[in-house]
Parts: structure tokens; C-alpha cells; sequence
């Protein structure tokens, strides 16, 4: 049985896909710092494509982005502020905790899109603080 330390935001996305995420990370809009943006492909790449998240370690994404885990731990900091994350963390059977990472779009990006779109897209964005 798993205890849940945060609960997972309710999300429907239809249109948001993990390359157009990846898409606005590598934008001249995205994270400014290199290494952000290495984080954020490396997790795009283990993200199905609907988005629904995904839980690597940080000396896993360490691993397979060549880079320290203490700069990855910065870089998740940084797109977590920046609102290109939200970072869940869980409780699972054992005593670890681990974290499941949902991309999200700030508020100041916007994607060509349709009425449906823009729906879907409102969805997708970082959760307001006050809700769960």
C-alpha cells in the first residue's frame, strides 16, 4: 500500500504532446540555463506521449545526461520554477520516496492553437498553489 505525500494533480490533456513541451523548452523562451534544458530533453525522452509523467532517479537523469546529480538537482529546481515542471513526490511500498515529473507550460507560453486547443492547453498548465 503507498502513502501519497502529495496528491496528483486531476489532468486531461488531449493535444499537448511531449514534443510540442519539448518543443517550447528548447524556444528562445525556454530555460535559460544549458543544463535545464538537458534535464528537460532527458525527461521528454522518458515521458510517454500524452505527457502522463515519469519517475527517474536523479543519478539516473545524471546518467543519461552526462551531467553531476547535484547539477541536476539545480536544473530541476530551475524548470520547477520556472513552471515547465511539477514535481510530485511519493511514498511507494518501501521507505523511499521518489518523485513523478509532470511538464507543464508557464503561464506566458502559448501554442498556436484552436478554441479546443487552448482548453486542453489550460489544463496542462502548472496547478495555482492552492489547489491540489
Amino acid at each position: 500500500m503507498s502513502e501519497r505525500i502529495l496528491p496528483f494533480p486531476k489532468i486531461e490533456r488531449k493535444t499537448l504532446e511531449r514534443f510540442d513541451w519539448l518543443r517550447e523548452v528548447f524556444s528562445a523562451d525556454g530555460p535559460t540555463s544549458p543544463s535545464a534544458r538537458l534535464v528537460a530533453a532527458t525527461l521528454g525522452m522518458r515521458m510517454r506521449a500524452n505527457l502522463s509523467g515519469c519517475f527517474p532517479s536523479q543519478a539516473t537523469i545524471a546518467a543519461e545526461s552526462g551531467l553531476s546529480e547535484r547539477t541536476v538537482r539545480t536544473s530541476l529546481k530551475e524548470l520547477e520554477a520556472g513552471g515547465w515542471l511539477v514535481i510530485v513526490k511519493e511514498k511507494g511500498s518501501s521507505k523511499w520516496v521518489h518523485s513523478v515529473y509532470l511538464p507543464r507550460l508557464p503561464d506566458r507560453r502559448r501554442l498556436p492553437q484552436t478554441a479546443e486547443h487552448s482548453r486542453d492547453l489550460a489544463n496542462a498548465r502548472e496547478p495555482s498553489r492552492g489547489s491540489p
